[in-house]
């Protein structure tokens, strides 16, 4: 049991980073641009694919495959920002605009990944927004912490839960936090 459990803390350590890096990009986009970009986690999708394409089926090795998806990925976001996103800022549009254009952006991305890569494409569970509202909205330091608890606490929890549960887990934890600290763990 105990080798389990210190596996199961060490599981937790790389997905919280996982969960905490992202978590602080989309603290950061809500800091900068005043508004939660619902596409952020598809940005990550979109450059897991692209890692895993150039890694399996061009056989370019996982660094190799990391060096090439990262700038593609940073150079499709670019790309969105000067076509989609800052004319919209210049215009004015409202945060609720915003808000549903970001939910388009999403979901355009959400389908290129199926069209190109193939249509049974997975989405990656990433409880970014879980780790960003239990740290605080806007605070990267509260991101930062939140995806830590998220991600150790969910993989501690299947030692005495079913693997299905993880996501469960993560929300009672977030509901919880936000029930006794609204603005989250270090405020927003």
């Amino acid at each position: 049991m105990e080798i389990m459990i210190g596996q199961l803390i060490a599981n937790g350590v790389v997905y919280g980073c996982i969960i905490a890096l992202a978590a602080i990009g989309l603290s950061l986009s809500y800091r900068i641009m005043n508004f939660a970009n619902f596409a952020h986690g598809d940005f990550l999708t979109l450059g897991a694919y692209l890692t895993l394409f150039f890694a399996a089926t061009l056989n370019l090795g996982f660094p190799v495959a990391c060096i090439l998806a990262i700038p593609l990925t940073a150079a499709f976001a670019v790309a969105l920002d000067l076509g989609v996103w800052r004319p919209m800022r210049s215009k004015g549009a409202s945060r609720t605009a915003i808000m549903i254009l970001s939910i388009g952006v999403s979901i355009a991305i959400r389908n290129l990944v199926i069209i190109f890569f193939r249509p049974d494409a997975l989405r990656f569970p990433l409880p970014v927004s879980q780790g960003m509202n239990l740290g605080g909205i806007g605070n990267a330091y509260g991101a930062m912490a939140g995806g830590m608890i998220i991600g150790l606490a969910q993989e501690i929890s299947t030692a005495f839960l079913p693997a299905e549960y993880k996501i469960a887990v993560s929300f009672a934890i977030m509901i919880a936090v936000l029930f006794f600290r609204p603005k989250g763990l270090l405020g927003g």
